[in-house]
């Protein structure tokens, strides 16, 4: 990183070190599938502990409809601009 932001300084690309916007990432570090497997099991476990904190059964249906809904929403949309 010490390399390229050098080479950006000499490029007057950049000013200072704080000047620099740096973006890392991890090629091939999580798959989809792992990632969307963590997030369900904690997905689950929260609702787990809604309904047995939670004595309004009503309300707990209407917090689970509204993840879900969110839920189908936000597949459709990362399916139509292909994210994943």
């Amino acid at each position: 990183m010490n390399k390229a932001l050098e080479l950006a300084r000499g490029d007057k690309t950049v000013g200072k070190s704080l000047d620099a916007r740096v973006t890392l990432y991890l090629d091939g570090a999580m798959s989809a599938g792992a990632m969307m497997s963590g997030l369900l099991v904690g997905a689950g476990i929260g609702l787990l502990v809604l309904f047995r904190t939670n004595r309004s059964r009503r309300e707990n249906w209407m917090i689970a409809g509204i993840l879900y809904a969110a839920g189908v929403a936000g597949g459709i949309l990362t399916g139509a601009l292909r994210l994943i």
